[in-house]
């Protein structure tokens, strides 16, 4: 993917763009705001380097190994399917072992990577395929999953995912959230 460089590039690159991706973003529905949200993606991706961290990034060992989830298969059509097992995470391991800098960016690089899965099961179904479910288990969940710093973060991490990649969201599904 390459980033676009100039300013003039971003103002006129809406011309050139792939149409699914005009109405992803709401372009082609005549919404004032959403050329002006597309831009600043495009620029927040291209602040953050992007197309280097796609090539170069490698998640803190700590998020590795206790930053659980993935991609668990495919729905009837096509779209992928992302288990979260939210209680089984390590909040103030991962706030005290990690920047949040770098939780930004590898949850950065993993939605581009399922942008990138998108566009390869539009191509191996034949129809188009732009969004993905995602299953939030709480099982094991507890106060401690509370904690305002983990909060916070998760926060942010789900405000860049809205801003940067929109209506990629198909369903959320929350499984064994227990009512006291």
């Amino acid at each position: 993917m390459r980033l676009l460089k100039t300013s003039f590039e971003i103002e006129n690159s809406f011309l050139a763009d792939d149409p699914a991706e005009l109405l992803t973003w709401g372009l082609l529905r005549r919404r004032p705001s959403r050329p002006v949200s597309h831009r600043k993606s495009l620029e927040y991706k291209k602040m953050m380097k992007l197309d280097e961290l796609m090539l170069t990034w490698k998640d803190p060992e700590v998020m590795e190994k206790y930053f659980v989830g993935g991609l668990c298969g495919f729905d009837r059509e096509g779209s992928p399917i992302w288990i979260d097992p939210f209680g089984y995470i390590d909040p103030k391991g991962i706030i005290y072992s990690t920047k949040s800098s770098d939780v930004i960016k590898s949850k950065l690089v993993l939605s581009e990577t399922v942008q990138q899965l998108l566009h390869s099961q539009t191509v191996k179904t034949g129809h188009r395929v732009d969004t993905c479910i995602v299953i939030f288990d709480l099982d094991n969940v507890t106060i401690t999953h509370i904690w305002k710093p983990f909060i916070d973060l998760y926060g942010k991490v789900l405000a860049m995912f809205e801003a940067n990649y929109p209506e990629t969201l198909k369903m959320c599904f929350i499984t064994n959230g227990e009512l006291a």
